[in-house]
């Protein structure tokens, strides 16, 4: 860094930085992949556990294997867990997220009106499923039920996690999840998990 005489401006002086190295991107782990490790009860072959992650890591995963895989990866759904278990568990959770949609969907406008903290983080969500993006079209157009969804999605963790409650830009982590999950239970409870990893 060099100052003129009269100290007006600075002048930096550019570093030459070596060639960045080429990273060489893995195949996407695909279904046949993933069945490999998989077991006939839905349970992951567990000591290729690392494996398995290391493959994702380096080549991520194929669009359709997506909905299937964040779970075990977001660890909704245990990667010891039979079908059998997690069935009995979704349903039990579909249970826990309706309660939790209903606490919110039952306050009144004049009850709102005196929950400040509530009514905040209401217009945060509001806001900024307003601002998801619309050019994608699973989020086009007004009215779109995939954007009430959404709203129904970050309110409820509102109401789950009502200390931390809503942060900017936690839709931009909920809208992908909603995406490839197709279903409010399965996208909340998948970005319930992420929201631990944060």
């Amino acid at each position: 860094v060099n100052l003129d005489a009269n100290s007006e401006f600075e002048l930096v002086t550019q570093l030459e930085l070596p060639p960045r190295p080429e990273i060489y991107r893995e195949s996407p782990v695909t279904q046949e992949i993933w069945d490999k490790f998989k077991m006939a009860d839905g349970t992951v072959d567990q000591p290729n556990i690392h494996h398995l992650k290391m493959n994702v890591f380096r080549g991520g995963l194929d669009p359709d294997l997506r909905k299937e895989a964040w779970k075990y990866l977001l660890g909704y759904r245990a990667w010891d867990e039979t079908n059998t278990q997690f069935d009995k568990k979704r349903a039990k959770l579909a249970k826990e997220y309706e309660r939790l949609k209903a606490q919110w969907l039952s306050i009144s406008e004049d009850q709102e009106s005196r929950f400040f903290s509530y009514s905040q983080r209401k217009g945060l969500v509001e806001k900024d499923v307003a601002r998801t993006d619309r050019s994608m079209e699973f989020f086009s157009g007004d009215g779109n039920p995939n954007l009430t969804m959404l709203q129904n999605i970050l309110m409820t963790y509102v109401m789950y996690n009502f200390d931390l409650g809503y942060v900017q830009g936690m839709s931009d982590f909920a809208s992908p999840l909603l995406y490839v999950m197709g279903n409010e239970v399965d996208a909340f409870w998948c970005f319930v998990e992420l929201m631990k990893k944060i």
